[in-house]
């Protein structure tokens, strides 16, 4: 936080601290402390925190996102969590802010699922069809539009009773606050928040975190501590969930909100490359025997798949692996259409980067002849396997044990 800023916040809470914590004759107070986030902002000597009163006929009630800073505040007190709102809640919440007149209740249950029944969300949602004289079924229509007519009408401010006027009122900026905010306090967050919202936001194997803190060059290796130290301070602001034999789940809104700021900050190609490279580097040929792992990690190749990276050399052999492994996982279920589209654009990759004569290029070309043979394509087949073994004798000899075992399964 600004210093200025600090000293308002300092100087305000030693005065309401002054009010209240006097003789008991001045009566029982509570003091509320609304959306105490920064944890740095209330700890240390010099910290908010040491203004907050302590005596028997006051209480202070603290609102936060971020569980950790909540429990500084509390000394180490049991935070009353709120959990997710259920339908009926959030339509309740809708119709309150609603007019009357203007609600069309069939259309209630359809905006608070979309808004996945986020109060912020759902609060926004309502300020804005109310001052633009909006409909609820014409706010929809807007929403139906794409993730990015979502984001843009998260991104609309609204008024609020009793908030500072410097305090962000939109949804992307309150969350973009609270992601500034862990990236000083804790880089590493950060950059697995960011790789995170390039997967498939459901069930995101801790593997895939751990391989990627293991693969960054010219960084200081990051060890399990660090990792789970990085991973609670996501925990503590819920932007993501961690769920027994299940991986990782990251809230939709959440992960749209997340690529908005890697696009603001420029940085969204360089994720998109390591979230590439990680799942590539994680996924196994696919065969009979890791058939399951595969088909779980396979929403996960679908969505990195879609991303553009830096277009480096390393990020290109990396998509050529994984369409090679993927398309092994095709061929053993007898996926032949899906099997040649991803091994073809292997082949193709390899060729440009590797070389036509390179084993990895000649392995996929062979996976490919298969393919064609097993589609009842037999000139096509037998033209790429004469390719392909006439290479492999002519660099390794007839006898070599990978020129008679190329086309085997």
């Amino acid at each position: 936080m600004p210093d200025p800023w600090l000293r308002r916040s300092q100087d305000g809470c030693a005065a309401a601290a002054e009010a209240v914590a006097g003789e008991e004759e001045r009566g029982r107070w509570l003091m509320v402390i609304d959306n105490a986030d920064d944890a740095q902002l209330f700890s240390g000597p010099e910290g908010v925190g040491r203004h907050i009163p302590e005596c028997a006929h006051g209480s202070v009630v603290v609102t936060t996102r971020n569980k950790e800073a909540g429990s500084r505040l509390t000394k180490g007190g049991r935070p009353i969590e709120v959990r997710e709102m259920d339908e009926s809640e959030s339509k309740e919440l809708l119709k309150k802010k609603l007019e009357e007149g203007g609600i069309e209740a069939d259309d209630l249950s359809p905006l608070s699922s979309r808004l996945e029944r986020l109060p912020l969300a759902l609060v926004q949602a309502a300020a804005f069809m109310q001052e633009k004289s909006v409909s609820v079924s014409k706010y929809l229509q807007l929403l139906g539009g794409g993730d990015q007519h979502l984001v843009d009408l998260l991104s609309e401010e609204f008024e609020t009773v009793g908030r500072d006027s410097e305090t962000p009122r939109a949804v992307t900026e309150t969350w973009i606050l609270s992601f500034d905010q862990i990236q000083q306090q804790n880089a590493f967050a950060a950059e697995l928040l960011s790789l995170m919202s390039l997967f498939d936001r459901q069930a995101i194997p801790s593997d895939f975190l751990s391989d990627y803190s293991e693969q960054q060059s010219g960084k200081e290796p990051r060890g399990e501590v660090q990792l789970s130290k990085a991973l609670g301070v996501l925990k503590a602001f819920s932007f993501v969930v961690e769920e027994k034999d299940h991986g990782l789940d990251m809230h939709r809104l959440v992960q749209l909100v997340t690529r908005k700021w890697l696009v603001k900050k420029d940085t969204i190609r360089h994720f998109g490359g390591q979230a590439l490279m990680t799942v590539s580097h994680i996924y196994p040929f696919g065969n009979h025997d890791n058939r399951l792992i595969c088909t779980a990690y396979l929403p996960h190749v679908d969505a990195v798949l879609k991303l553009g990276g830096t277009g480096s050399r390393e990020e290109k052999l990396a998509r050529a692996s994984l369409l090679h492994c993927v398309a092994g996982l095709f061929y053993y279920q007898g996926q032949w259409g899906d099997t040649e589209e991803f091994q073809a654009q292997a082949v193709d990759l390899r060729r440009a980067l590797l070389g036509s004569e390179h084993p990895d290029t000649l392995t996929s070309m062979a996976n490919l002849a298969s393919t064609f043979w097993n589609q009842g394509r037999w000139e096509e087949a037998e033209k790429l396997q004469v390719e392909v073994m006439e290479t492999f004798q002519a660099k390794l000899g007839a006898d070599h044990p990978d020129t008679l075992n190329i086309f085997l399964p």
